[in-house]
């Protein structure tokens, strides 16, 4: 029980961290753009897995963050090779994301651009199997208010976990400016 009890408050003070961060992100932005914060969601493709190439193509997430002012809705879908060595741990090879962000109640604009590289695994903890993501984003564009912002020094870091059988998908985003 006393490692079980550890484990949640390690998760309680996690999720205190990051919503505190994405609440400062949002207070220092000065009008600026700082989508960092908690997204839930699901996983609403496993993708297409292709034999010749060994690769699994178009796994898709639809994520959102909701913000006293602002709202991110972020959708990824990543391609991810097999790996015959370690057959539950995965490279991420490549794949597309968009941020829509909502602020102030209307639509501000949208990010978008390319998964560069990561890591995709299975685990399985008290008979829950869950997928775990972690991956490098890269802006290639953007409209709206996010337009001037749309350009190769902006990056970010996707990481998540989804419950292989319900798809429901808990993590962070956070974008380097």
């Amino acid at each position: 029980m006393t490692k079980q009890m550890t484990k949640m408050m390690m998760m309680l003070v996690l999720a205190i961290g990051l919503t505190a961060g994405a609440a400062t992100a949002q207070i220092k932005g000065s009008g600026g753009f700082g989508p960092v914060g908690i997204y839930t969601g699901t996983e609403t493709a496993e993708g297409t897995f292709d034999m010749l190439s060994q690769v699994h193509y178009g796994n898709t997430f639809v994520m959102s963050s909701f913000g006293e002012w602002e709202s991110y809705h972020l959708t990824l879908a990543l391609n991810y090779s097999t790996n015959q060595l370690f057959p539950t741990n995965f490279i991420v090879t490549g794949g597309t994301w968009s941020l829509v962000v909502i602020r102030d109640n209307q639509f501000a604009g949208t990010l978008y651009g390319e998964v560069q590289a990561g890591s995709l695994s299975f685990t399985e903890n008290g008979g829950i199997s869950s997928k775990n993501v972690q991956v490098n984003l890269r802006s290639t564009g953007g409209s709206g208010l996010l337009q001037s912002k749309a350009n190769n020094s902006i990056s970010g870091v996707y990481t998540a976990v989804t419950n292989v059988r319900s798809k429901e998908t808990n993590g962070s985003a956070s974008f380097n400016f």
